[in-house]
């Protein structure tokens, strides 16, 4: 163990190697004790800077092109096909062709292939043709629009046929100077239809008396209401019997024009249409003369009795007028109900042929509904 006095030894060395250390800082640093502790700059390191992920890039997409808006001008299969609305030929061969196209198209009139007539649409793309008279025979016309010969665009076909005068007069019915009905021979069959296998109703046929009467015959469903139509007039429901027969008379008042008959089979529950069928006819001009006061009876079976059943409505009377030039829906209007701004009522019983109020052809005819404010 170690003496007190080694102990004191010691301590003292370990004392001056103290102050020697001191005093070589102070010799090498003469500034370090007059610095403020406050006034020691201190350096911080800056934290390494993280970087961002490295992503891979996504591979390129191929660019789509844009749909366009507006067909191309050169796209003929984006403009509309000519189309047929009036198709009225008189049996004088006179003609008048009314029909809708692309607007401002140039459209030609076919006769079994041979154009015949051309006109430009309107801007709404509405025309009107009148040929030159059609001779008398069959003829088979179609419309052709587009200025490009290749590739016009060609409407379904119609066909018409004009009567020879010797057919035109041999039509004729002779003279009843007893006023009994006219027979079977005094009419001439306009129209018969070819049946539709399994349709529920049926125009068989469409046949003219002479002064303006009309007999429309055809079949529906036993015990059926049938709502008969001239144009888009409404003229008289049937009821049918057990046998499904129907049939229609006009006894005057049918102008010479084109007309369609339409017959709707009703719904027994509701008013709601069930089956229809219709057929265009060109009714011919005045024939025969014969007693205006002479009843046409519904149908020509010696069977039927002269009072008419609920199957075969008479209608005594219509009014149908021919367009001339000049003529106007307003001033019709004026005429048969003395009041121009009911034309609306013309317009609704022929909105198959008026598609345009401000634009009627001539040669068109329409079915102008009775109203108890003109008799």
């Amino acid at each position: 163990m170690p003496s007190q006095r080694t102990l004191v030894w010691v301590g003292a060395a370990a004392l001056a190697l103290v102050i020697a250390g001191a005093g070589a800082v102070v010799w090498t640093h003469p500034d370090f004790l007059k610095q403020n502790p406050a006034d020691i700059p201190v350096v911080a390191r800056a934290p390494a800077e993280s970087k961002p992920p490295i992503v891979p890039a996504a591979p390129p997409v191929p660019a789509t092109p844009r749909a366009a808006s507006v067909p191309a001008s050169g796209d003929k299969t984006s403009t509309p096909g000519p189309a047929f609305d009036v198709v009225n030929v008189d049996p004088s061969g006179e003609a008048v062709i009314a029909g809708r196209a692309a607007p401002n198209a140039k459209v030609e009139l076919h006769d079994g292939g041979k154009t015949i007539a051309e006109a430009t649409a309107d801007a709404a793309g509405q025309f009107v043709i009148i040929p030159p008279a059609l001779a008398p025979g069959d003829h088979s016309l179609s419309l052709a629009a587009g200025d490009d010969k290749a590739q016009q665009a060609i409407s379904s076909t119609v066909a018409v046929s004009v009567p020879a005068q010797e057919a035109k007069v041999a039509a004729a019915a002779p003279a009843n100077p007893n006023g009994r009905a006219p027979s079977a021979l005094g009419m001439r069959t306009l129209a018969t239809p070819s049946s539709v296998n399994g349709s529920r109703v049926a125009i068989q046929s469409v046949e003219a008396y002479a002064v303006g009467g009309l007999v429309a015959k055809g079949s529906a469903e036993p015990n059926a209401t049938v709502r008969l139509y001239l144009n888009q007039a409404d003229l008289a429901e049937a009821k049918t019997q057990s046998d499904g027969r129907w049939s229609l008379t006009i006894q005057r008042g049918m102008s010479p024009g084109v007309y369609v008959m339409r017959a709707d089979e009703i719904g027994h529950g509701d008013a709601s249409v069930v089956a229809s069928a219709n057929t265009p006819f060109d009714y011919p001009e005045a024939a025969a003369p014969t007693s205006p006061t002479a009843p046409i009876p519904a149908s020509t079976s010696a069977e039927q009795s002269s009072a008419p059943s609920p199957a075969d409505p008479v209608v005594g009377s219509i009014q149908t007028k021919r367009v001339v030039t000049g003529h106007t829906l307003w001033a019709l209007s004026q005429s048969y109900y003395g009041d121009p701004t009911r034309y609306p009522a013309i317009v609704e019983a022929n909105r198959a042929q008026i598609h345009n109020p401000n634009v009627i052809f001539p040669g068109q005819v329409f079915v102008v509904p009775k109203s108890d404010a003109k008799p």
